[in-house]
């Protein structure tokens, strides 16, 4: 075979074997002459495809660091639940089962403290005596005859005027189904007019119906009063939680409203007279107002807009009372 055929066979069988292309000068067997020196085109030569593979070594830190890391997290989030079932665990080895549902007789004044959950007070045509009840969150009706909770009931006053101390114990648990804190649920029977003293620690309170006097005291949870008729005073005050009331005829002597951070609304009946104060550091205030009766307003915010209606502004002698709407931070508004 010549040495142009040589080449020629070369180049066919790189092509089949899809080799890469590498280039060189090589000698030309034959006669002891080079194909160069013979005019002939250098010759060409394809060395067979290789594939090549990356080194592990590189790879193998970064693997190491990111099992590591991976490692840790699970290692923290492990311990984190752990303790916070121990703590759990520890923390409810002071409290005992108690009945879920305790009467309270027929008082005229009511002192209720609860540390945790949140508490509702409503009339109810199904009890004849004033009942606390600890349920089910969003549960409206007692708990079942003879059910029994994990918490603490402290029962005090004499006479008339009782005195219940509510403790259920907290949860750190993060585990589905392992927070069993419960509602605290207060019936009074329809027409029974309770002086109610309200203090919680953490938990929004809901009150609706006929009370002589009323005084809510909450640290971190909100106040809502539904339509309430309230023949005295009414008092209430959140460090962190808004207010809402609604106020029915024919309305209090004197509403006292504040919070630390939270907004709050109030609605006075058309007969409500006195003075009327609803103040607050953060937060919006807005107060309306029934009726026609005329008032003497005083207004403040230090950072946001101040809206009056007019027709509330009035003279001293013809005015119902005094409205003091002040925030600090946010928006006033006095409206019919």
């Amino acid at each position: 075979m010549s040495t142009v055929d040589r080449g020629l066979a070369a180049r066919g069988d790189a092509a089949s074997d899809g080799g890469a292309l590498r280039e060189v000068d090589a000698a030309v067997v034959g006669d002891g002459a080079s194909g160069a020196g013979r005019g002939l085109p250098p010759e060409r030569r394809y060395d067979p495809p290789r594939r090549l593979t990356p080194s592990r070594e590189r790879d193998r830190p970064w693997r190491r660091g990111v099992v590591l890391a991976g490692g840790a997290v699970m290692l923290v989030v492990i311990l984190f639940l752990a303790a916070s079932t121990a703590f759990t665990w520890w923390n409810g080895r002071a409290y005992q089962d108690v009945p879920a549902t305790a009467g309270l007789g027929t008082p005229s004044s009511l002192q209720l403290t609860s540390t945790l959950g949140d508490v509702r007070v409503q009339p109810s045509e199904e009890v004849d005596e004033v009942t606390l009840s600890l349920v089910t969150p969003g549960t409206t009706v007692p708990s079942p005859a003879g059910e029994q909770v994990h918490a603490r009931l402290e029962r005090g006053g004499t006479g008339s005027a009782v005195a219940i101390a509510v403790s259920q114990p907290e949860s750190y648990s993060t585990w589905p189904g392992l927070d069993d804190t419960r509602d605290v649920l207060v019936l009074v029977p329809v027409g029974h007019e309770l002086d109610l003293d309200l203090r919680t620690d953490v938990g929004d309170v809901v009150a609706e119906g006929d009370f002589g006097s009323l005084a809510v005291r909450s640290d971190v949870g909100d106040v809502h009063l539904g339509t309430t008729s309230i023949a005295e005073d009414v008092t209430v005050s959140t460090e962190v939680g808004g207010i809402e009331a609604d106020l029915a005829a024919p309305g209090p002597t004197a509403v006292d409203l504040s919070s630390t951070l939270g907004d709050i609304s109030l609605q006075l009946p058309a007969e409500a007279s006195g003075a009327v104060g609803a103040v607050t550091e953060l937060g919006d205030v807005r107060i309306a107002v029934g009726g026609t009766s005329t008032w003497q307003v005083e207004t403040r915010s230090s950072l946001g807009e101040v809206t009056v209606d007019p027709a509330l502004r009035g003279s001293e002698a013809e005015s119902a009372g005094t409205l003091t709407a002040v925030t600090e931070t946010g928006d006033v508004t006095l409206t019919r």
